[in-house]
């Protein structure tokens, strides 16, 4: 099966590990808009998840929801460590500086080009 056919349960994994680091818990509406777990401490937070490697992948984001989350967490499932990376833990505000805008809708997207990137080319 292709890794894109899993990209749901990939969110979901995301999602969860999110909400076990933070003390938190997943939002309680599936497909929530602007963020998908609740930390501890109140923090709203939109989670991405994905298993793109290397420094050319990105997360899309929708600034008209964006806004109703307080933190971004961007996580990479490495299939082949068998490992969930966190590429991302910062403030909407910290985070929005590296977004770039992608079409004339309002969307943009976050470059991973843009991340502290440790991992292979």
């Amino acid at each position: 099966m292709p890794s894109t056919d899993l990209r749901h349960l990939c969110g979901r994994i995301g999602e969860l590990y999110t909400a076990l680091i933070t003390i938190g818990q997943m939002a309680t509406e599936v497909n929530r808009y602007g963020y998908e777990v609740v930390s501890s401490e109140g923090d709203r937070i939109s989670v991405k998840t994905t298993e793109t490697m290397g420094a050319g992948g990105y997360v899309s984001f929708n600034p008209n929801t964006l806004n109703l989350a307080d933190r971004i967490v961007i996580l990479r499932i490495n299939t082949d460590e068998m490992q969930i990376e966190m590429l991302l833990y910062a403030s909407v505000a910290e985070a929005e500086p590296l977004f770039t805008p992608v079409d004339g809708k309002g969307r943009c997207s976050l470059p991973f080009s843009k991340l502290v990137w440790e991992g292979p080319a």
